[in-house]
């Protein structure tokens, strides 16, 4: 299957939701993108400072993601 019809069968597969079919949309047609043209998409998103933002939150996020969680009770002690 390709394009649209693979689309549809997987959003019927996984159940997807609406919001996430049209991110499967947009990620479909970004990555049949030549990469300098990505560029040009991902250097006009991060022109966006609170988008900029929200990507760095989430990077990090992911990155610590199987780190110990802690309280922010012991957070607070040990930075006293």
């Amino acid at each position: 299957m390709v394009g649209w019809v693979c689309l549809v069968a997987h959003a019927v597969e996984t159940a997807m939701t609406k919001s996430e079919a049209q991110a499967e949309v947009f990620w479909m047609a970004f990555t049949a993108l030549p990469r300098g043209e990505q560029r040009g998409v991902l250097d006009r998103l991060l022109r966006d400072q609170t988008l900029r933002e929200d990507l760095i939150d989430l990077a990090l996020i992911e990155e610590r993601r199987d780190q110990p969680s802690r309280s922010l009770r012991a957070y607070l002690a040990e930075t006293s």
